[in-house]
């Protein structure tokens, strides 16, 4: 067990060095970070000021490096002369970096002298509750409906579900946001419209960023449960007088749970992906909407933090995923 954890381990850290490399590269494809940093009309001294600042004169390379692990051997105590927009020489102190590995991705240029990796953190408990309410919404009710669709197999309410199922995985979450908006908030008046506070605030949100994961968890268990009770096992279960509720929870429903605990942790990438949209369309405080307000913004420090966090989270909860499969099913530690 321990070498199946020590790969998967190593596995991850290169996926997050990926990710790294990837955030660094996106940057610098969006053009001249200094340029970037001040309006369109500002003079090129000033642009050449920042461009020294940050560090952004040096070799891509040592950028990088840079990047990854900060300043070494005293890089952050440079100074540089430079001519002011207007007029005179200035000294151009050289911002001090920590790098990465210590979470120091700059400052935010938006919320002046706060680092970039606290502006994300602050907004990420308000993204986690919705996540994790939208994450029990569709993981609990696709139980529900799958095995309700399994044991009543081409039933009115196992073509219904199925239809419904379909319908989840084909509409876009925000369509499906801004309807439930009409018809909850604007027609009813049932439900708040946008921001946060109370739990009839969480309804909406939670239920617009779960709702393709339950329409596809649905139809996996719905799929899955019907493989399973067709098993000899099964039958043999029920050949030796065991309820019906315990062949199905004991026998059945664990066998069935294999794809579903990898299913589970791709949704967690899937509802943070999801939630810089659903966020936006119901103004929730929470990491996806700082996304968009730091990218609008230009505050790419932010932008860099929110993007590597979201992806260190899906990185760690596949990890997870990884281990319990393999306590699961004792065969995947052995083949991989």
């Amino acid at each position: 067990m321990w070498r199946f954890f020590l790969r998967r381990l190593a596995q991850s850290i290169l996926v997050v060095f990926g990710v790294l490399l990837l955030v660094f590269v996106i940057m610098q494809l969006t053009g001249d970070p200094a340029a970037l940093m001040l309006p369109p009309d500002s003079p090129a001294t000033d642009i050449e000021r920042i461009r020294i600042m940050y560090g952004l004169d040096r070799p891509l390379y040592v950028q990088f490096a840079r990047f990854l692990f900060g300043d070494i051997g005293g890089g952050g105590d440079r100074t540089v002369r430079t001519w002011g927009s207007g007029g005179g020489w200035l000294e151009v102190p050289i911002k001090p970096r920590k790098g990465v590995i210590r979470g120091d991705f700059g400052e935010s240029l938006r919320y002046r002298e706060q680092p970039a990796l606290a502006v994300v953190l602050e907004r990420f408990p308000r993204s986690l509750e919705l996540m994790v309410a939208a994450f029990l919404y569709a993981v609990l009710l696709s139980l529900v409906f799958g095995l309700l669709c399994a044991l009543r197999q081409g039933s009115l309410v196992d073509q219904g579900v199925r239809v419904l199922a379909i319908l989840g995985q084909s509409i876009p979450s925000f369509w499906l946001g801004l309807l439930l908006i009409l018809v909850f908030a604007v027609w009813f008046g049932w439900l708040p419209a946008m921001g946060s506070g109370t739990w009839w605030h969480l309804v909406m949100p939670a239920v617009t960023l779960g709702s393709l994961s339950l329409a596809r968890n649905t139809r996996l268990v719905r799929s899955g449960m019907l493989d399973v009770l067709g098993e000899d096992y099964v039958r043999t279960a029920r050949a030796k007088g065991l309820t019906e509720r315990l062949v199905v929870a004991k026998h059945a429903l664990k066998n069935t749970a294999i794809p579903l605990v990898t299913l589970w942790g791709l949704d967690v990438g899937v509802l943070f992906g999801g939630a810089v949209i659903t966020e936006s369309i119901f103004a929730w405080p929470g990491t996806g909407r700082l996304v968009i307000e730091s990218v609008t913004r230009r505050d790419f420090p932010v932008v860099q933090a929110a993007v590597f966090f979201i992806a260190l989270i899906f990185v760690l909860v596949n990890l997870l995923v990884d281990l319990v499969y393999g306590w699961l099913d004792p065969r995947v530690r052995l083949e991989r």
